[in-house]
């Protein structure tokens, strides 16, 4: 790594990360990039000898996040975060059964694929980490060990409870508490319409942009409003979140769960 820098892909159908030859300059991290500035590529590899003397059979670079994700292949501290010549870098140990289970988890399956797929490996003698890759690179929804569909009634639901404690801090004249049920659920709705709509996403900008590419202007404009990023009701504009998001998913759900999510529907309407 010493000596170069890294690019993004910006079409998010085609994450690659490019690889460019520099003169050697110190580096640090901007948005989703490596950018020249201080020795952050020589600070990856001296973090990876370093970790491969502690008994990593592999550490690869994850994409995604402002702070690179150095996973260490094996047994050791689940995550730390570091701080060498001012650049933070994020070590993970993790065996490769961890690394498969998360492709198997409803909760964090569309981050954790997307995010092997586009993987750099920076020491990997074995093949151990291109495997893994490899994996993620084969994976398809309709393989995956979990029911998509299930999973996202499930959390419907779920969010309908957050639905109803908005609305109940929002007549209890609690601005903080309404705030806090507020950004959950939109964040939780977030992922949900991900799941529903079969999305991988590398990062939190990335899931913003692609449920927002599906779901249309009405629920961009709510969720920009409901995340303060826009003027208006920010309250009613997460309960609408909530319309849009079930309205997507109402065909995943039982008659008894559809009960349940019209019960918030309900308490939303009483909101406004």
């Amino acid at each position: 790594f010493s000596g170069y820098t890294f690019s993004w892909a910006a079409n998010a159908q085609a994450r690659t990360w490019s690889v460019i030859r520099r003169k050697r300059r110190p580096f640090s991290l901007a948005g989703s990039y490596l950018t020249p500035t201080t020795s952050a590529a020589a600070n990856v590899e001296r973090h990876a000898r370093r970790l491969a003397g502690k008994g990593a059979h592999a550490v690869v670079v994850l994409g995604g996040g402002t702070v690179p994700t150095l996973v260490a292949i094996g047994n050791g501290p689940h995550r730390v975060v570091e701080c060498v010549d001012d650049d933070l870098v994020e070590i993970e140990w993790r065996t490769t059964a961890a690394i498969r289970a998360t492709f198997d988890d409803p909760q964090v399956a569309g981050r954790a694929v997307a995010q092997w797929r586009v993987a750099q490996s920076v020491y990997d003698p074995d093949g151990i980490g291109a495997a893994v890759q490899h994996l993620a690179q084969s994976w398809d929804w309709d393989r995956a060990g979990f029911d998509c569909d299930r999973w996202v009634a499930n959390e419907i639901v779920s969010a309908a409870a957050r639905v109803v404690t908005l609305v109940e801090r929002r007549e209890q004249g609690d601005r903080r508490g309404a705030a806090l049920a507020r950004v959950g659920l939109a964040n939780a709705l977030l992922w949900v319409m991900a799941q529903h709509h079969r999305l991988l996403h590398v990062d939190d900008s990335e899931l913003w942009m692609l449920v927002t590419s599906v779901m249309g202007a009405d629920w961009e404009r709510d969720l920009d409003i409901a995340l303060g990023v826009e003027r208006g009701s920010a309250d009613l504009a997460a309960l609408s979140l909530y319309r849009y998001a079930l309205g997507r998913a109402d065909r995943t759900l039982s008659a008894t769960q559809r009960i349940a999510a019209e019960s918030a529907l309900d308490a939303a309407e009483r909101a406004t």
